[in-house]
């Protein structure tokens, strides 16, 4: 935590994604379970991801989490959002096609009740070199 300097919010649809004064580039991204909210698609979530990767330092690491499986939809206050149906191989191949090399990745399952089943994948990627 010593080493974190800062927390920049982003809005990744737009052209540029980071707000006049905090282009980057960054050590280190973090998304958790956000990208696939907002797209309407695995390819427009690959754009995305690719988009953050254009934001890293050459050793820079993205960390990525994003739910596979089964499709829910989550809520924020009044807001309700479908996310895009992801899984494990989809998202591999996405991040592929960014010019990322994942370099760990794992799966996690979690049972909250005899009905709900959530299960993510984490991801951590870096620049091919």
């Amino acid at each position: 935590r010593a080493a974190i300097s800062d927390v920049v919010h982003c809005d990744i649809c737009g052209e540029s994604p980071i707000e006049k004064g905090f282009e980057g580039p960054y050590n280190l991204i973090h998304s958790a379970n956000c990208l696939e909210c907002i797209c309407k698609s695995i390819e427009q979530w690959s754009d995305f991801v690719s988009k953050l990767s254009k934001l890293l330092t050459p050793d820079g690491v993205l960390v990525l989490v994003t739910d596979i499986g089964d499709e829910r939809i989550y809520r924020a206050g009044t807001i309700y959002a479908k996310p895009v149906k992801m899984t494990e191989e989809l998202v591999m191949n996405a991040i592929n096609k960014t010019g990322l090399e994942v370099t760990w990745s794992t799966t996690v399952v979690e049972t909250s009740s005899s009905v709900f089943i959530e299960k993510s994948l984490f991801i951590v990627a870096k620049q091919k070199h």
